[in-house]
C-alpha cells in the first residue's frame, strides 16, 4: 500500500484499540519498523495527530482532549483519488489562465498537502501535465465573474459587445443561460431581449459586463439545444442543412474517429474512402475545419517525381530491347500515374508513352511506347530519365487515332512507328 493508505490504516488501528503495539502496525502495514516510525512522526508533525507512546499499555494511542475525537484533516482520499482530483484542478486552472485560480487556491493548497503525504509530490504531477492554450483568446476576469454571478443569481446582464466582422460596438441587454467552453474559448449563450431570440457571444468580445437588477428570462435546456446545438460548431441555429464530406482513405484515419456533431453519420466506401454527413446552419466553422487538413496528399505520384526521388526506374525490356515496349519498375509504396505523351530519354532510343497508364505500387510492368528518335539504336544509359516535357499536341492526336484503330483490330497498344517518325520534323513541345 502507498503512504496515504498507510496513514488511513494507522488512524483506523489507533481508533479501534486502546493502544497499538509497533509490531502490530508493522505487520498490518507490511513495512519495516523504521518506515512505521516515520509515518507516525509525519502524522504528528504534518497532520497534527495527537499520537503518544503509552508506557503502561506498551503501545501508541491518540491522546484524548475531553469528548473531542481526532480525525484526519480534509477530504480523506486514497492516493489515486487525490491524483485524479489534482489533475482535474490543474486542467481547470489552465482552461483560462488566471480565471479560476484565485477561487480554487485554498482548495488547491489542501489537496497539495494531502498529495505530499503520498508517494508522488504535487510538483511532480504538475510537471507531467501540460495544457496548451495556443488558440485561446484572453478573457477579463471581472467580466467572467459578472457573467457567472448573473447566471447563478438569475439576473440580466448589460453587455458591451464588439463585432469584429463589422468593427462595431453595440450594447445589448440579455438573460444569460449558460457558459460554454469550446475549443479553448468561452462563449455565453443568452436570450436577447431586443431581438427576442437566442445567441452565443464570445466572452472575449465583451468590452464591459454589468449585472442588472431585473430577473433574467429562463430558457429550458431542450430549446437551447434545439436552437444552438442543432447545427455544426458554435455558430449554430435552428434551420440546418446537411453537408456531405467525402475524404480519402488516408484522411479517414483521423476523421472517421472524430466527433464532429452528435447527429453525424459516417460510413466507409468499398475503396476505403470515408463519407461523413453533418448538419450545419452556418458554414463558417465547417469550412475552417475542412481546410485545417490542408490539401489531401495525392494517392499517386507523377513520372517526374517518381524518377527524381528514386522511387521508380524505366529500362529497356531486355538487353536487346524492343522499340514499342519499356519496363517500368515502381519501387515505391504508392502508385505512379504515367501520362499519355510523356517523353523518356536515354537508353537505346528516346520514347513517348502511347497512353495513360497507372503503375501499381511495388510492381514491375511493361508499358507501350513509341520511338521519337529515328536513327539511333545504341545504349547511352542503362535507365531512362524524364525529359520533363510531353509530345506535341498534334502528334499526340494522330497517335491516339492510330492507337485506337490498332486496339480495335487486334487489341495491341502499338502505333504505326513510321507515321510517328513522319510527323517528327515538324514536332513542337509544350
Amino acid at each position: 500500500m502507498d503512504r496515504t493508505e498507510r496513514f488511513y490504516k494507522i488512524d483506523q488501528l489507533l481508533h479501534e484499540r486502546r493502544a497499538t503495539p509497533l509490531s502490530l502496525m508493522v505487520e498490518d502495514l507490511g513495512v519495516s519498523r523504521a518506515t512505521a516510525k516515520r509515518d507516525l512522526e509525519y502524522m504528528r508533525d504534518r497532520l497534527n495527530a495527537p499520537i503518544v507512546w503509552d508506557r503502561s499499555l506498551r503501545g501508541y494511542r491518540y491522546e484524548q482532549f475531553g469528548d473531542r475525537r481526532y480525525s484526519l484533516p480534509g477530504l480523506w482520499l486514497n492516493s489515486s483519488e487525490i491524483h485524479a482530483l489534482l489533475s482535474m484542478e490543474h486542467l481547470l486552472s489552465n482552461l483560462q489562465p488566471g480565471l479560476l485560480g484565485p477561487h480554487i487556491e485554498p482548495l488547491r493548497t489542501r489537496i497539495r498537502m494531502l498529495l505530499d503525504a503520498g508517494d508522488h509530490s504535487a510538483e511532480e504531477l504538475a510537471s507531467r501535465i501540460r495544457v496548451l492554450n495556443m488558440a485561446a483568446r484572453p478573457v477579463e476576469t471581472a467580466h467572467f465573474e459578472a457573467i457567472a454571478s448573473g447566471l447563478l443569481r438569475r439576473r440580466r446582464l448589460k453587455l458591451q459587445h464588439y463585432n469584429r466582422h463589422h468593427e462595431k460596438t453595440t450594447v445589448r441587454e440579455v438573460s444569460p443561460q449558460r457558459l460554454v467552453y469550446y475549443r479553448g474559448n468561452w462563449y455565453l449563450d443568452a436570450w436577447r431581449h431586443l431581438r427576442k431570440g437566442l445567441r452565443s457571444f464570445g466572452v472575449d468580445t465583451l468590452h464591459a459586463v454589468t449585472l442588472q437588477s431585473a430577473e433574467s428570462r429562463n430558457v429550458d435546456d431542450e430549446k437551447l439545444d434545439e436552437e444552438l446545438g442543432a447545427g455544426y460548431g458554435i455558430f449554430a441555429g435552428r434551420r440546418t442543412e446537411k453537408a456531405v464530406l467525402r475524404v480519402s482513405a488516408a484522411r479517414a484515419r483521423w476523421i472517421a474517429v472524430e466527433k464532429w456533431h452528435s447527429a453525424q453519420e459516417g460510413h466507409f466506401d468499398e475503396d476505403g474512402h470515408y463519407t461523413l454527413t453533418v448538419p450545419y446552419s452556418n458554414d463558417t466553422e465547417l469550412i475552417m475545419d475542412v481546410l485545417r487538413y490542408g490539401p489531401d496528399q495525392p494517392e499517386y505520384r507523377l513520372l517526374d517525381d517518381a524518377i527524381s526521388s528514386g522511387c521508380a526506374r524505366v529500362t529497356e525490356v531486355s538487353d536487346s530491347g524492343s522499340v514499342p515496349e519499356l519496363k517500368f519498375i515502381n519501387e515505391g509504396e504508392i502508385p505512379v500515374l504515367l501520362l499519355d505523351g510523356e517523353e523518356l530519354v536515354g537508353a537505346k532510343q528516346n520514347r513517348i508513352l502511347n497512353l495513360t497508364v497507372p503503375a501499381p505500387a511495388s510492381k514491375t510492368i511493361v508499358i507501350p511506347v513509341s520511338c521519337v528518335e529515328a536513327g539511333r539504336w545504341r545504349s547511352e544509359s542503362r535507365e531512362f530519365s524524364s525529359a520533363g516535357r510531353a509530345h506535341f499536341a498534334r502528334g499526340r492526336a494522330k497517335k491516339s487515332v492510330e492507337l485506337n484503330a490498332a486496339m480495335r483490330v487486334d487489341g495491341r497498344r502499338r502505333t504505326d512507328q513510321s507515321e510517328v517518325w513522319r510527323h517528327m520534323p515538324c514536332r513542337q513541345y509544350r
